[in-house]
């Protein structure tokens, strides 16, 4: 990514800005089976 805004800044006047537009914090439990196996 950043080589294409380099690029981007030999030919223009470039400004980056970081925008969040949502915030997620969904969690989901394994099913049954998954979470009662033995881990490796």
């Amino acid at each position: 990514m950043d080589a294409i805004i380099d690029a981007f800044r030999m030919r223009f006047d470039v400004r980056v800005e970081t925008v969040t537009t949502a915030e997620e914090n969904i969690a989901f439990k394994l099913p049954r089976e998954l979470r009662d196996m033995p881990a490796l």
